[in-house]
């Protein structure tokens, strides 16, 4: 947008809200981080994905967990206020 409309860009860049923005980036860069380790520990450990205290496979079972939870913390984030990426 910033290249097509560079005029409309100058004027509306105040109204971002970056605080909430960058939160959410981190979140979602986080959680592609741990689905990656969940991945690779999977095909490290060359089995099921089991879940729990000494499930082995290098804790990748609860690393996916831990990107559903954060992907649906961003989920949560992002509608219940789905005007919040702009002030007003």
């Amino acid at each position: 947008m910033r290249s097509v409309l560079p005029d409309l860009w100058a004027q509306e860049t105040q109204l971002l809200n970056v605080p909430f923005s960058s939160v959410n980036t981190i979140i979602l860069v986080l959680s592609s981080v741990t689905c990656q380790m969940g991945s690779r520990g999977r095909a490290r450990a060359g089995r099921a994905v089991r879940v729990g205290p000494g499930a082995g496979a290098g804790g990748c079972g609860e690393r996916f967990i831990l990107t559903y939870i954060m992907g649906a913390v961003f989920m949560v984030r992002r509608s219940s206020t789905p005007s919040s990426c702009t002030r007003a």
